[in-house]
This record gives structure tokens, sequence and C-alpha cells, in this order.
């Protein structure tokens, strides 16, 4: 299996992670999922003042030999 960072997926594999991935606690996934931020804030953690662009830049997934999103991996890699 081949890991890739989030920045060099294909632009549909890239959205497809960020509505998959709703405890990255970016920016951006803290206003669309208000009640997940409120429990990770409630559960200990701490927000970090980051992006969805910074977390893709950091993190790695699983790709098929043609570059594409493995969507039977169950996680991802980051260097955060």
């Amino acid at each position: 299996m081949r890991y890739i960072y989030g920045n060099d997926l294909h632009p549909d594999d890239r959205a497809a992670v960020l509505d998959r991935y709703v405890y990255r606690m970016t920016v951006e996934s803290v206003q669309r999922w208000p009640d997940v931020a409120l429990y990770m804030h409630r559960s200990g953690y701490r927000m970090p003042a980051r992006t969805d662009a910074e977390w893709l830049l950091n993190t790695r997934f699983a790709v098929r030999r043609d570059g594409r999103l493995d969507r039977r991996a169950r996680g991802c890699y980051s260097t955060w």
C-alpha cells in the first residue's frame, strides 16, 4: 500500500477525506461539525490553530496503484 499527502490527492478524493474525517479539529471542521468540536473540547482536547489546508499538507492517506484514495483504509497518518 502506498501513502501520499492530502494536498496531492485528486480533488474529489480531497473532498471525500474532508467529509470523512470529522475529528480532525481544524478551524473549518469546528464550524462544520460544532457538536463534534464540543464533544472533543469536553473530553480535554484543545483546539490547535490550524486549517484544513495545513491538515492535508501534514496528513498521509492510503492510495491505490492509480493514485486514487483507497477507501478500504481505516485511517490516516498525521505528522501533527
